[in-house]
């Protein structure tokens, strides 16, 4: 899922997109990206960068250099569990200029935004994210709790397939199917969500029907969003539609049932 459609964006202090892109397409599988921003200078002990992109995730604050030339890469990443207190406010107590800080295990740091709403709305998520990775931590149901409620916020099933031809099925199985091989697993799964329920299966091949869902469902489970409403129907219909006789799709349903319940 594209971050954009999913993290708080401080007005007025947006993100450099092609930073905030490079950073959440390097999140490791099931990471999501909370808050996008971009700090006029954070500082972390002797590291200073001039307006740097500021992703805040579930696990982890990871922060990228403002770059003129060369590929945007995160320079910083502190994981959350490492934080133990944060707080925000104006700059030497009188402004214009507001702060956002935190102290860690390895360290303390500061983001510098041009006012208060700013520097408040980061300083929120930043504090609620640190209290959940430590609850969850202490106590893996809420864990499962906190997977469950972001997996029920995840983009709603779309519609589009129920209007595509045969051909164009075929066409979306085998595109999805190389997507989620090469390594593309939430462009395999996304495309797959917009397609929706109800993508028709009348003279469609017994394989595009099964990798239909079969991929972007292994797609799904190795991005951790095993509770998508989507994810136990991609499941259920490519166990109806595998030919057990056929090798890799025998393989398939072996690795989306291992990673879906622990069995296979």
């Amino acid at each position: 899922m594209d971050w954009c459609t999913t993290a708080a964006i401080p007005e007025d202090a947006e993100p450099d997109q092609a930073a905030a892109d490079a950073i959440a397409a390097a999140l490791p599988a099931g990471q999501r990206v909370l808050l996008a921003c971009r700090a006029s200078r954070f500082e972390m002990d002797m590291w200073v960068a001039k307006y740097a992109t500021v992703v805040l995730t579930d696990r982890a604050l990871i922060v990228a250099k403002d770059r003129a030339f060369g590929r945007p890469k995160a320079d910083r990443v502190v994981p959350l569990e490492e934080i133990t207190a944060c707080g925000f406010g104006p700059l030497l107590d009188v402004g214009p200029t507001w702060e956002v800080t935190f102290r860690g295990k390895r360290g303390a740091g500061t983001m510098y935004f041009s006012g208060p709403v700013q520097a408040q709305q980061v300083e929120t998520e930043l504090r609620a994210a640190v209290s959940s990775v430590l609850a969850q931590a202490a106590d893996p149901d809420l864990a499962e709790f906190h997977r469950s409620v972001a997996a029920a916020s995840a983009q709603p099933p779309g519609e589009i397939g129920k209007d595509l031809t045969p051909a164009q099925i075929v066409e979306e199985s085998r595109r999805m199917r190389q997507q989620a091989d090469s390594g593309d697993l939430r462009g395999a799964w996304e495309r797959r969500v917009q397609l929706g329920y109800g993508v028709p299966s009348d003279a469609v091949p017994q394989a595009d029907r099964f990798w239909l869902n079969a991929a972007p469902a292994i797609a799904a489970l190795r991005l951790g969003l095993k509770d998508h409403p989507m994810e136990a129907m991609c499941c259920g219909t490519a166990l109806q539609d595998e030919d057990s006789s056929d090798p890799e799709q025998h393989a398939a349903v072996q690795e989306f049932r291992r990673l879906f319940s622990g069995n296979g």
